[in-house]
């Protein structure tokens, strides 16, 4: 059993050719578009159709085309019906096809936006030369096969294949040279379903087939559609390398951008002046002409990129720019290193002034070490290496040249992580203060080391730092990192121990994974933390009240407090903090929409900036598709990271992206913090919405009457500002009810609303500080996502003999099976209750391998979900059988996981990276109302030491339509991907 059906993380690994020339997309925001179990039926209509002709292929998930792209090798791409897709593969589609390689397609496919939108035109609409129209709904009853169509599908292919919806998208061809494989017909007569135009049902353009209708699904249950799809696909890869017009391809999307930015204006008319709007629709109309013009002559590949950097411009002044919005950037150590001299230091700021940005959180304290010669003098932090030349101390520098040009500094400092893959001076200087886990490891899975959380002395150590910070140098805020745990795994050093069992009575060495004291032991480690971040706020409240408190987080929650023991959400609730910085560094626009829907729930106690990762991005157009959301969700600020991914601004950095669209668009107009002092807020907040009101009056949506009315509230607000904040509050909602009575234009009315909910919400956690003075702390409660059992299952041992004759793999029980004893009947995986199929496992082993047998009851053997496909194919999402085995438990992150279908499929991983294939052979049989499975396993591949106890576990999927039973031999209490809950197997 997975944990999702698409993989969590990526591995940098070498692609092996595999011989598939054939790549089936299997794109995750379609998934979550249809849902897991209609993407299902789609993609096994379209690997059950590649099997109909023994095509060979190779699934290509979201996270294989983010970082490697689309293989070389692949000369066929199968979209199926994949409709929603991200920018990025977008982009990787795009590459394939400029390649000149093939799709097939269909429906929907490419039509929409990640978020479920419909584009103008399929993304693939120019390479076939096709052009969206609508869905339909009507007598779209048989798919009339042309002369053209026969030559692909083959001659035997009936004139007419009856079509069971009835309905679907339906499209214009814009290419001259595009063939009709189908035509859609009313009957079996040949009566036309639509207009001629309209009429197509399959086509064949320059790069490759594409059907309206979703043949892909239809296909899991009729072969007459398998053969369409697999006829299609061998006639593709037939077919040489397509030369691509890019310059005519590029020209068609510009015209297309064009078109959506002239309504783009429209839209946005209301809340810009009359002088704009009409500048911008001169700059999108002298585009148009530009266009016009290139069409005409033979034009070069530089002045159609010339006229989309243009066309970028214009449509970045459509942007919303804020006059009250944080804008941060993560002034890492590189950056500050490789500038070398105070001067080009002065430039870097410079720089990031002129993008309007108003936060800088310079690096100060980094990896156990300091860049400032002060700091390093007074607290004990060692000062690094890469700053003993430098003269000047490049904090004072960065604070001078910063406030110069009315920016705020916030000194970034690492607090319990003192050391990133290699050694750091701070190690030696103090070794009875590192962290460590069970096995006394001091480097965690990421390669940190940390100090540990419960020694008073390293607690005080960077306390004190923080301190001498905040007092000594003229810093407007304070940016924490770091203040976690590395992992669950880490804390069990040897004060850490000592001090858990004096509180509490219990070693944290023997709690098991689900228990009771699992809970207490979460919580006082949570606890560490918290009152860490707690009595930083509190000591440096005491030496300057008005300094920013933040923290750097993690995206989720959930995640942070299972993990890393950061409990944001209780520091926010608490005011512990005044900002939090989550880092939502996130390549795909929709994991980014995720955990900021999870972050909005606190925004109403702290002031939340999303942190944005340059690193994780392609160009300036998805972060500013990334801001844009940001923006959309009403977070008051955004931060970027780091300096060091800005274009120019670190010259070792090989990947970097230009934000320069920044001063043109979202950050146009200069911007105060949203922090800021509040006599600050209030006004810029008048100066933004008498903007507002000036340019609804100039266009119409206000009269003047109204205007005078609502210069007049506005004059009574600033009288009421000198009452203070709760006044300010009041009349701002006062304000809203009387605009929905008094202004007449409805437009209008809802712009000035959305105004000052915009204001209300930055001044919430203002408010919300307030209301907290003089309460008592609110307690941290158990993780709602944490499973506890009262009554634990103890963990299964089995003992298991090595033999000198193995088995034949072949599916059939050799002699030396019977010797062996079955374990007992497998539980449930949630509840440990004695799974309804029986259920189990004999296993012995020889000098190298593991011979597992399965046997596994089936009253219903020729009902069984089978999921048929090549190695690695998710046979896990039908009847099979599972392998875990963790050779080494002080290696948490590195467990193997062999999946076998009932049929004999292979899907195998580390953890939940299945790039990785290992020597493993299996075979299944069936036999009377059972079924069984054979498996050897290499074990010398993954390092199993046969002198030592091993943690396995072996779990069954039993599939009945589209809902699954789990077993297990080992319970695990949910996902089998627990290698807490493993068993332990014994070589006798």
């Amino acid at each position: 059993m997975k944990k999702g059906i698409m993989f969590l993380f990526f591995v940098l690994y070498l692609v092996i050719f595999l011989g598939a020339e054939v790549g089936v997309l299997v794109s995750e925001a379609s998934e979550n578009f249809y849902g897991p179990s209609s993407y299902q039926t789609i993609l096994e209509g379209t690997l059950r159709s590649l099997e109909y002709r023994n095509i060979e292929y190779e699934l290509l998930d979201t996270t294989i085309v983010n970082n490697i792209g689309i293989p070389d090798y692949i000369k066929v791409l199968i979209l199926h019906d994949n409709a929603s897709l991200t920018e990025r593969e977008v982009s990787e589609i795009e590459a394939f096809l400029q390649r000149g390689g093939k799709i097939l397609g269909g429906y929907e496919a490419t039509l929409r936006y990640s978020d479920g939108k419909i584009r103008s035109n399929y993304i693939v609409g120019p390479y076939l030369g096709i052009q969206y129209s609508n869905w339909e709904r009507g007598e779209y009853n048989y798919m009339r096969i042309t002369e053209e169509g026969k030559k692909v599908f083959g001659e035997e292919m009936p004139d007419y294949i009856k079509m069971p919806r009835g309905f679907t998208f339906t499209f214009k061809t814009i290419d001259p040279e595009v063939k009709r494989l189908a035509e859609w017909s009313k009957d079996s007569e040949g009566n036309p379903s639509t207009s001629y135009e309209d009429n197509c049902a399959v086509v064949l353009g320059k790069s490759g087939i594409f059907f309206s209708e979703n043949v892909f699904a239809l296909a899991l249950g009729d072969y007459i559609f398998q053969k369409l799809i697999a006829n299609a696909t061998r006639y593709l890869l037939d077919l040489p390398p397509t030369p691509i017009d890019v310059i005519e391809i590029e020209l068609s999307k510009v015209e297309n951008n064009i078109k959506e930015m002239k309504n783009e204006i429209e839209r946005i008319q209301p809340h810009v002046t009359k002088e704009r709007y009409f500048s911008l629709l001169n700059s999108i109309n002298e585009l148009e002409k530009r266009l016009r013009d290139v069409k005409i002559k033979e034009s070069s590949m530089e002045e159609v990129s010339k006229l989309k950097e243009d066309l970028k411009i214009v449509r970045s002044y459509t942007f919303p720019s804020d006059k009250i919005e944080t804008r941060a950037v993560w002034l890492d150590y590189s950056a500050i290193a490789q500038a070398k001299t105070p001067q080009n230091l002065s430039k870097i700021i410079n720089e990031l002034s002129d993008l309007n940005f108003n936060l800088l959180l310079p690096e100060i304290i980094y990896q156990g070490r300091t860049i400032s010669k002060t700091l390093s003098e007074t607290t004990g932090y060692p000062l690094s290496e890469l700053f003993e030349e430098w003269e000047e101390d490049p904090l004072q520098i960065i604070i001078s040249e910063a406030h110069k040009r009315g920016m705020e500094v916030h000194p970034w400092v690492w607090t319990f992580a003192i050391a990133h893959t290699s050694p750091s001076p701070m190690m030696y200087l103090h070794p009875e203060w590192l962290e460590k886990d069970k096995f006394g490891n001091i480097y965690s899975e990421s390669q940190t080391v940390w100090l540990s959380h419960s020694n008073q002395e390293a607690r005080n150590f960077i306390k004190n730092a923080i301190l001498f910070l905040v007092n000594e140098f003229d810093v407007d805020g304070i940016h924490l990192d770091y203040l976690r745990y590395a992992s669950d795994y880490m804390g069990y050093d040897e004060c850490t121990i000592k001090k858990f069992f004096q509180e509490s009575g219990i070693d944290p060495l023997t709690i098991e994974k689900y228990s009771p004291e699992t809970v207490t032991w979460q919580l006082w480690r949570e606890n560490l933390v918290t009152s860490f971040v707690q009595e930083i706020y509190r000591e440096v409240k005491k030496i300057k009240p008005k300094i920013i408190v933040s923290v750097a987080v993690g995206p989720s929650l959930s995640e942070s407090r299972l993990k890393y023991k950061q409990n944001w959400g209780n520091w926010a609730q608490n005011r512990y903090v005044d900002v939090l910085f989550p880092m939502d560094y996130k390549s795909s626009l929709e994991d980014l929409e995720i955990v900021l829907e999870g972050q909005k729930n606190y925004s109403r106690y702290v002031h939340i900036y999303p942190g944005l990762a340059a690193f994780a991005l392609k160009n300036e157009d998805e972060m500013m598709r990334q801001i844009k959301v940001v923006k959309e969700k009403g977070f008051p600020g955004v931060a970027i990271f780091s300096t060091s991914y800005i274009k120019n601004l670190n010259p070792t950095t090989t990947k970097t992206i230009d934000l320069s669209l920044l001063k043109t668009g979202y950050f146009r107009e200069d911007a105060i913090t949203a922090h800021a002092p509040t006599k600050g807020f209030f006004e810029t907040f008048i100066e933004e919405i008498e903007d507002s009101i000036v340019i609804l009056q100039e266009n119409g949506f206000l009269t003047d009457e109204e205007t005078k009315w609502l210069k007049e509230k506005i004059k009574n607000i600033l009288i009421w500002n000198k009452n203070g904040i709760v006044n300010f509050w009041q009349q701002l909602s006062a304000l809203k009810i009387q605009i929905a009575s008094n202004i007449t234009n409805y437009d209008a009315s809802i712009i000035l609303i959305e105004e000052i909910y915009k204001m209300m919400d930055i001044l919430r956690p203002i408010l919300y500080a307030k209301e907290r003075e003089g309460k008592a702390p609110i307690k941290a409660t158990k993780p709602p996502e944490m499973v506890v059992v009262e009554n634990l299952i103890p963990l299964p041992k089995m003992q298991i003999q090595k033999v000198s004759t193995p088995p034949v793999i072949d599916g059939e029980i050799d002699n030396i099976w019977e010797e062996i004893e079955w374990s007992n009947n497998f539980l449930t995986n949630d509840r440990g209750e004695p799974f309804p199929f029986e259920t189990k496992v004999k296993a012995f082993y020889d000098e190298n391998y593991l011979y597992v047998l399965f046997s596994c009851e089936e009253p219903a053997l020729y009902e069984m979900k089978v999921i048929e496909g090549p190695r690695d194919t998710r046979v896990y999402l039908g009847d099979s059988v599972e392998v875990f085995i963790w050779p080494d438990e002080s290696v948490p992150s590195k467990y193997y996981h062999y999946v076998v279908s009932a049929n004999g499929t292979i899907y195998d991983e580390i953890m939940l990276d299945s790039r990785w294939n290992g020597h493993i052979k299996a075979a299944t049989n069936k036999l009377k109302e059972e079924w069984i499975a054979e498996l050897k396993i290499d074990l010398q591949e993954i390092g199993v030491d046969v002198s030592k106890i091993t943690r396995v576990n072996f779990t069954r999927n039993r599939w009945k339509g589209d809902a699954a039973l789990y077993g297990c031999w080992s319970c695990t209490y949910g996902s089998f991907h627990t290698p807490e809950r493993f068993g332990y197997l014994e070589f006798l």
